[in-house]
């Protein structure tokens, strides 16, 4: 679905440092159908790659706005945890989410609208 050659989010985990409101962000788990209702929702499956901004970065749900799917509740009522590692230190990850710049949000923003 989406096509996108920038290795910024390929395999890495969203640094709890980048947990932040309005972060430009990517799914990166598995495609899930899971929170999305609506017969007219586009897309239909949330899939990898798909572009997104987190609009509350509250540790323990994270809830990420996903482009084309303001209004389903995988966007309001869904969110992402953070893992923290078995040792101390202030490093720790969000799985599911990578960090992408602004440039290539709004790429995949274009794209996901137009395929709409």
């Amino acid at each position: 679905m989406f096509q996108h050659n920038d290795n910024e989010f390929e395999s890495s985990a969203l640094p709890e440092s980048k947990a932040v409101y309005g972060q430009p962000v990517v799914y990166t788990g598995p495609d899930s159908a899971e929170g999305i209702y609506s017969a007219s929702a586009t897309p239909r499956v949330l899939r990898r790659g798909h572009p997104g901004r987190i609009a509350d970065p509250t540790p323990q749900h994270i809830r990420v706005e996903w482009v084309g799917l303001e209004n389903e509740p995988i966007s309001f009522a869904a969110g992402f945890v953070r893992e923290r590692p078995d040792r101390p230190g202030p490093s720790g990850w969000v799985p599911g989410l990578a960090a992408i710049s602004e440039e290539t949000y709004e790429e995949l923003a274009r794209n996901a609208e137009q395929q709409s």
